[in-house]
């Protein structure tokens, strides 16, 4: 069917006692077992990375960061490719293992990652927040939509590669390629992903508008914090203050690429 196919989906049509029971089943367990593996790995290898002399504690939250950035951005389009662009929107999330595993490690890191968040960084608190809700939606409520999976990691990725670049590299022509990179992502690609998103979901009536709220609105929702994002931090524009919804805005100037704690960069002591 193209680009785009619907599949017929009818799993938040589920009482709660039957998702309550789903938590409960061989399958429901196996994907939670495989999201508290996820967020292991990440913690072991922040861990490891504590121990190493050229990273340090310091710098062991950015070195993960980076490396869940690249694997999964690197896996995304592999698979991207492979299926020649083909989104399975809508489908059972069982048939396709590679979007149930990479959702699964983001979940995995997002939980990981919002140690660092609660205490070090809140700007990024909303962020992942929206993240942990769609991804755990995804693997346990809806199981029947890939509309955050391969697509979703592709595209914001995409844009991530080249903020870890930056941070790694803090230079002109890296701040430049972030906000090209971020612009392209945030205000191209993705609405063109929200875009074919809708148009399945019209498409396929059965699924519901339960299935709309999750999936679509998540993603709409998660979308509209990387465009405030988008504006502060390469326009220097404050939407949040401008609307009063935060108290103060510190500088009106385009703030370089945010950083994880005022650390040397990595490159500095290689």
């Amino acid at each position: 069917m193209g680009f785009v196919e619907a599949v017929d989906s009818r799993a938040l049509s589920h009482s709660f006692a039957e998702h309550v029971a789903y938590l409960f089943s061989p399958s429901g367990l196996c994907k939670l077992g495989l999201i508290a593996a996820w967020v292991a790995f990440w913690t072991l290898l922040c861990l490891v990375a504590c121990v190493v002399p050229r990273i340090g504690p310091s710098r062991a939250g950015f070195c993960v960061s980076a490396i869940h950035a690249v694997s999964t951005f690197s896996v995304a389009t592999m698979v991207l490719v492979r299926r020649r662009g083909y989104i399975p929107f809508y489908a059972p999330l069982d048939a396709y293992p590679v979007d149930t595993a990479l959702c699964a490690a983001s979940l995995g890191y997002f939980i990981y990652d919002m140690y660092w968040v609660l205490t070090k960084n809140r700007a990024f608190l909303a962020h992942h927040l929206v993240c942990i809700v769609d991804f755990a939606s995804l693997l346990l409520i809806i199981r029947c939509c890939s509309t955050h999976g391969v697509a979703n990691l592709f595209v914001a990725e995409l844009g991530g590669l080249a903020f870890q670049a930056a941070r790694l590299y803090p230079c002109p022509a890296s701040r430049t390629a972030f906000h090209v990179a971020f612009v392209v992502t945030r205000a191209g690609l993705w609405p063109v992903y929200l875009g074919l998103m809708t148009r399945a979901f019209l498409a396929e009536a059965t699924c519901g508008w339960a299935c709309a709220a999750l999936s679509v609105g998540g993603e709409a929702l998660l979308w509209s914090i990387n465009v405030v994002w988008l504006l502060k931090t390469v326009f220097g524009v404050d939407i949040l203050w401008r609307l009063g919804l935060t108290r103060s805005m510190k500088s009106k100037a385009p703030p370089s690429v945010p950083v994880r704690d005022a650390a040397k960069p990595l490159a500095a002591t290689q």
